[in-house]
């Protein structure tokens, strides 16, 4: 998520910024700052729209799974 952020919007963006309308470095940075502000706006759409119950269901079978075969190599 990261890489598409940063790569894909991010750098592009401080490129155009610095170059284009003549910012220099401060549009480097501002496309940091973008690029920043979409992941954290993705992440939290991915935090939000989990079924942590879901998740939580997983979790507790893959540590059951895990548990049992812990127990019966003894």
């Amino acid at each position: 998520m990261s890489t598409v952020c940063y790569f894909i919007f991010g750098i592009p963006s401080g490129v155009l910024m610095a170059y284009k309308f003549k910012m220099g470095v401060q549009g480097i940075w501002y496309g940091m700052v973008i690029g920043l502000c979409l992941q954290t706006c993705l992440l939290l759409w991915m935090i939000w729209n989990t079924n942590w119950n879901k998740e939580v269901s997983i979790s507790n079978k893959n540590t059951d799974n895990c548990f049992k075969y812990i127990i019966s190599k003894r």
